[in-house]
């Protein structure tokens, strides 16, 4: 079960699409990636687009063709403003968006304030894992709610292994990769891949010696909890 946990965050941590989506959604551009289709808001690329500039704008606006995220996404990826009122002349712009959206990824929005996604990279893990029921009200649990155990069971700290959650404070989260026991001259810690750590680094096997920010990856540190499915 855990080293399937495992193997899912080194998937995402080697997929640039959804890691550069996590850049964004850091940088303020409100949306982050996923395969996810089941996430609350997500929307997938468009099957079709059409095929020439003639009456270009009446289709864009026909929700038949496209509905208002996917829009949304589109007019990001052209480098156009979100408001902007779309014209047959911006035919070309958007249809070079639409090429670049991957087909198989999802997008979804939840504001310029959101930015932090440590809870959106183990969410992800834990779907690709094959527990897509470990969400709440159609999101990715957040930092908070893995620390107070929702949807997830506590793991000793004697017990800790590879796959497990490893919960920081309340207010940040990973996948753990490795576990270091034993050593001669250093405490039990372990190694972990993780995102919302700022416009780089995300993905990342960090361990003891690379902290994040300040914190330690020692096992026994007071403020890290470990959690499972």
């Amino acid at each position: 079960m855990s080293e399937k946990i495992a193997k899912a965050a080194e998937k995402i941590a080697n997929d640039e699409t959804i890691l550069n989506s996590y850049k964004a959604f850091y940088q303020g551009e409100g949306y982050f990636l996923t395969k996810n289709s089941a996430l609350f808001g997500a929307k997938r690329k468009p099957p079709k687009f059409p095929a020439s500039s003639n009456d270009f704008a009446k289709k864009w606006n026909d929700s038949t063709w496209f509905v208002s995220t996917q829009r949304k996404y589109l007019l990001l990826l052209a480098g156009l403003e979100d408001n902007r009122n779309v014209r047959d002349s911006d035919y070309s712009g958007l249809k070079n968006a639409y090429d670049k959206w991957e087909s198989g990824y999802y997008v979804v929005f939840y504001g310029a304030d959101a930015k932090w996604s440590c809870n959106l990279f183990v969410g992800e893990a834990l779907y690709m894992a094959g527990f897509g029921s470990v969400m709440s009200g159609g999101k990715y649990l957040s930092a908070k709610q893995i620390w107070n155990g929702e949807k997830l069971k506590s793991v000793k700290k004697e017990e800790v292994q590879r796959g497990d959650i490893a919960a920081f404070g309340g207010v940040h989260v990973e996948v753990v990769t490795n576990v270091r026991r034993g050593q001669w001259f250093e405490d039990d810690e372990f190694c972990s891949r993780g995102a919302g750590r700022g416009p780089t680094g995300n993905g990342e096997e960090r361990c003891d010696a690379s902290n994040w920010l300040s914190g330690s990856r020692e096992i026994n540190t007071t403020d890290i909890k470990f959690f499972r499915p």
